[in-house]
């Protein structure tokens, strides 16, 4: 009988790497946290620093100027249904002069002056709580492996950090986390009361997103999979750019401009599409279940 040569199966491509990415403030955690990053502060300032409600009242007044002047060209847009992906970036970056003004004076005031990495982190294990799943799911990403990444315009990485670690994230040390932080003095270890601005709107968030696409797509030579979770505005555009993007809680203006957007919960969502959630065991499942699907 005549033999046959079996045909040689081509090399199977490499599955893109799943990589996820998330906020921190209000998506990983029930509240918002930076009062709780100056009140690790409080017990260090000095009788003449300015206290943390007039700084605020000052941002405060900020943006109630700045809205008054963008919300007739919102409404503008809306009434002639020409809301696009690009002007909702304009808007969120027309933000970077007040939140950088804000820092300003949070660092002029040395409001946030020293305090150690220690009193940092301290200070996030009595006072912060995790939403229902949010540990279970950030264990379960690192239990696989996947490369973790928390992108915020928090003040502290060591209050982020500390925070995982009390709400149990055992390998917290391996979630890479990209936010603003304080300048540290090397010879005291005590903060100097400078902020060093890293993310503060969200064009800095979408940043953050695509650089690490591009060094995870140098290091493996393809392109990953990126999750990203967010709960405000201020993520919505890295939402949209992730591959997979999950909206979690209910924000009123993330949901207008949802709306206005067309990204709205359909009933059979398209690959690519926004997901909308209040409960991050949906995260978790969709998460293992495309590194699932890669295998």
């Amino acid at each position: 009988m005549p033999q046959t040569t079996a045909t040689p199966r081509s090399p199977r491509s490499p599955r893109p790497a799943v990589v996820v990415a998330v906020d921190f403030d209000k998506t990983l955690t029930v509240q918002d946290t930076v009062a709780q990053v100056v009140a690790a502060a409080s017990s260090h300032n000095h009788p003449q620093t300015p206290s943390f409600d007039s700084l605020v009242d000052a941002y405060t007044q900020d943006l109630t100027t700045h809205q008054s002047i963008w919300s007739p060209k919102i409404n503008n847009h809306v009434a002639t249904s020409s809301v696009t992906a690009g002007f909702l970036q304009t808007y969120l970056d027309s933000h970077r002069t007040i939140e950088h003004a804000s820092l300003a004076r949070i660092s002029a005031s040395k409001l946030m002056a020293g305090v150690s990495r220690k009193d940092f982190s301290i200070a996030a294990s009595k006072n912060v709580c995790f939403q229902p799943g949010a540990s279970t799911a950030l264990r379960r990403f690192l239990h696989l492996r996947l490369s973790t990444y928390i992108v915020s315009v928090n003040w502290s990485e060591d209050f982020i950090r500390g925070a995982l670690h009390a709400n149990g994230v055992e390998d917290a040390d391996h979630i890479k986390i990209i936010c603003n932080d304080p300048v540290f003095d090397c010879k005291t270890g005590l903060s100097t009361g400078e902020l060093v601005p890293r993310i503060t709107v969200a064009g800095d968030k979408l940043e953050a997103i695509k650089g690490i696409r591009r060094s995870v797509q140098e290091r493996n030579s393809h392109v990953p999979f990126i999750v990203y979770v967010g709960d405000s505005l201020t993520d919505l555009p890295a939402l949209i750019d992730a591959d997979l993007g999950f909206v979690i809680g209910n924000n009123s203006s993330v949901m207008s401009w949802c709306r206005w957007l067309d990204l709205l919960p359909q009933p059979d969502p398209p690959p690519g599409s926004l997901r909308f959630t209040n409960n991050w065991s949906d995260i978790e499942n969709a998460v293992v279940q495309k590194v699932l699907d890669n295998k």
